[in-house]
């Protein structure tokens, strides 16, 4: 192996945002390969119907227009996960309006666009669970995931989402109290039943 060629797991983002931007296609491919998980699994936790589309739409958006990567402003994750944050917020005032047009009731902005048949094994304390999610805005949503699954400080999730620190803080500790008021109010989820 020669000294200039480098393991693909040490080739910054940055670097390889460089070189897609110069016509290395393989570039986009690592990107890809790289950043697919954590955006869909952001995207599945925001609007689960729509995850996949919205998923290639951003890394479509990432194809078409790598120049608009700026790396002085943060990590290349971080800039997926504004544009998959951005894009779930534009399906859902496309949803919103269609429902309006057809003269549809909208719940508080929520949409439950999915089924009502749930898969073998899911269990109660799981749909409770997803169903207090779902009961969150989109922008909460965003501000829990980003900070407590992803582990991005309130900094970096505010610039992200483009929100005042103060802001994010508040509206994580109140997504927080919702969660635990709507799972049963004591730590632990007390509200859930033990599975057994």
């Amino acid at each position: 192996m020669e000294p200039s060629i480098r393991k693909l797991s040490e080739v910054s983002d940055q670097d390889l945002m460089a070189d897609f931007s110069r016509g290395l296609v393989t570039a986009f491919d690592i990107l890809y390969d790289r950043h697919y998980g954590p955006v869909y699994r952001y995207l599945v936790a925001l609007c689960p119907e729509e995850a996949e589309d919205l998923v290639a739409e951003c890394f479509k958006k990432l194809a078409l227009e790598p120049y608009r990567y700026d790396p002085a402003k943060g990590p290349l994750k971080a800039w997926l996960f504004t544009i998959a944050g951005n894009l779930t917020r534009s399906y859902f005032r496309k949803v919103k309006s269609r429902l309006q047009q057809l003269g549809s009731s909208v719940d508080g902005g929520l949409f439950d666009l999915r089924t009502s048949a749930v898969p073998p094994g899911v269990t109660e304390n799981t749909l409770a669970v997803q169903e207090c999610w779902r009961r969150l805005d989109i922008k909460s949503r965003q501000i829990v995931y980003l900070t407590l699954l992803e582990g991005y400080a309130i900094d970096e999730t505010a610039k992200m989402l483009n929100l005042p620190m103060g802001t994010v803080g508040t509206r994580k500790m109140r997504a927080l109290e919702k969660l635990k008021s709507c799972l049963g109010g004591t730590p632990g989820c007390g509200g859930l039943r033990k599975q057994g």
